[in-house]
This record gives C-alpha cells, structure tokens and sequence, in this order.
C-alpha cells in the first residue's frame, strides 16, 4: 500500500503545477474571459459528472450486494470491470449508437438525441464510464462486513436507511468520498466526451 505521505505529496506537487501553469498567465483578475467562462465550465460538469458517478456506483453497488446468487447474470461482474477501462471513444460511440439521433432508442420511439447532446450528455457518459469502477471499490469495502455484524444489526431490529448508515456506511465514507476526488479529476481532464457531447461551444471545457 502507498503511504499516505506520498499519496498527498504527489497530489500537492500536482496541484502547484495546475496553479503555476494557470498563474504564468498573470493574476486571476487579469485573466480574460476565454479562460474564466472555460474554467467555470470544466468545474461544473466535473462536479455534477463526479457526484452522478458516485451515486450512480454507490446503488449499484447496494443493489449487488444485495442480490441473490441467481438473479446475478452471468459475466455482469466482467462487464463492469471492463467499462471503465475501455477507450473512451468507444464508449462515446456505443452511447451514440444506443441514444443518438439515429441511434436504437430513437429507432424504438424514444427519441433522446436532444438530451445527449449538451451537459447531460456529458454527464452520462462520464457516469457510464465511471459508475462501474465506484461500484467495485465500494463492493470490496463491504466484504469486510462480517455474519456477526449482520446477525447484531438484524437482532437490534435496525432496517432501512439505519441500518445502511451503522452497517455500511462506516465502511465506505472515506472511500467515497477518495472515489469523488478522483472522478472529478478525471471528468475535469476529459477531452473525447466533451468533444463530441458539448454540442457548441456553450459547454466547451478549459
């Protein structure tokens, strides 16, 4: 495992880089507008896109862990593992090939081709992309939940939404939110999503 020294280390020595890079420009307030309205933009869908994401892994992740043995279909666990590492082009293309204008959906009646170009469709790619891998490293927090814990909790008649915050939700906080940090990060870098799903120039990112 890394130590947390270096961990935060590298993430400090990177961010000064970012923080140069933009300060060689000059001061903030002599920053013209093509760098502050990009900026804005790349932080908002970075956030929505990390926060969708994060969501999005953390029902899947319920929802997994949860299920019965055979309701699980078979290989859904090497699909998820393979999404996040995909191209990202290909996986731009399969959203187009499912939801573009031209795409399944639109030929089924349910046009979202609209939708998809713009922030939502950013965010939904971003999602795509990221969910499954939020989805795996929660799952592998909660194998630590022992038979023990489950039988005391079942026994203290605690269900529901209490019962996810004492059984689960210790386990996963410092997780998720290490998982937020990193979606944003890679949301905030990408370049083919927002490419091909901004639509204009209106959500164009730094």
């Amino acid at each position: 495992m890394i130590p947390v020294w270096r961990t935060r280390t590298t993430a400090g020595l990177l961010a000064a880089c970012a923080v140069g890079l933009l300060l060689s420009l000059g001061l903030p307030e002599t920053w013209p507008t093509q760098i502050w309205a990009p900026l804005w933009r790349s932080t908002l869908q970075a956030s929505l896109s990390a926060t969708a994401s994060c969501l999005m892994g953390l029902l899947l992740a319920y929802a997994a862990h949860h299920a019965r043995p055979g309701l699980k279909p078979k290989g859904w666990l090497a699909v998820f593992n393979t999404l996040p590492v995909m191209p990202t082009l290909v996986v731009v293309l399969m959203l187009l090939a499912a939801y573009g204008r031209n795409g399944a959906m639109a030929q089924a009646g349910l046009p979202l081709g609209t939708v998809l170009y713009g922030l939502g469709g950013i965010v939904l790619a971003h999602c795509f992309i990221n969910a499954p891998w939020v989805m795996q490293q929660l799952l592998s927090q909660w194998q630590d939940i022992t038979l023990e814990r489950r039988r005391l909790v079942a026994q203290l008649g605690v269900r529901g939404v209490r019962a996810f915050y004492l059984l689960y939700w210790p386990l996963i906080n410092e997780t998720l939110r290490r998982q937020w940090l990193l979606v944003f990060l890679l949301c905030f870098t990408s370049f083919a999503v927002v490419l091909v799903f901004a639509g204009s120039p209106k959500w164009a990112t730094l």
